[in-house]
């Protein structure tokens, strides 16, 4: 039974180590974002809400609904989405994969994870980005997108609508 218990601990220590990583990474990465793999698209929508965006297509983003003040949305998404992946590389069960990025952003994104308007926002841009992958025949990146947009309205579902029930 202790050779169990310290393997449990063993894999919480190496959990909370990835986690501690992870955010590093994020604080690493704020400044100096890549432009190549799948964390293009998302600065590329933002470019676009940014730059003259009446002319582009957004696929179903409301733009009446964003604005310069919503970028922590974009953030937020561009942030869950590299979590997301960096669960995926390190290893983890991918079904897994959306808690350990929720974990690993709940504290710096805190106002998006607690105001509905913002996560739709971060969810309708996700689709945005999603629907970008499908045009260039990269669908395992848009199921990628459809299955982040999906958990955020399952969180909106659950716990966000739950707390305005209490």
């Amino acid at each position: 039974m202790g050779r169990k218990r310290n393997q449990g601990k063993a894999r919480k220590a190496a959990k909370a180590k990835a986690r501690e990583e992870a955010e590093e990474e994020i604080r690493n990465d704020n400044d100096n974002e890549t432009t190549s793999g799948q964390h293009q698209p998302l600065a590329a929508v933002m470019e676009q809400v940014e730059n003259n965006y009446e002319n582009k297509c957004l696929h179903g983003v409301d733009i009446d609904r964003l604005s310069m003040a919503d970028v922590i949305c974009a953030e937020f998404g561009k942030t869950f989405q590299k979590m997301f992946y960096h669960a995926a590389d390190g290893g983890m069960n991918v079904p897994d994969c959306p808690q350990s990025a929720h974990d690993a952003t709940k504290d710096k994104f805190a106002e998006v994870w607690n105001d509905s308007a913002k996560m739709e926002i971060a969810i309708s841009l996700l689709l945005c980005i999603g629907t970008d992958h499908v045009l260039e025949d990269n669908f395992d990146y848009a199921r990628d997108c459809a299955s982040i947009a999906r958990y955020l309205e399952e969180y909106i579902a659950v716990v966000l609508r739950n707390k305005l029930k209490q």
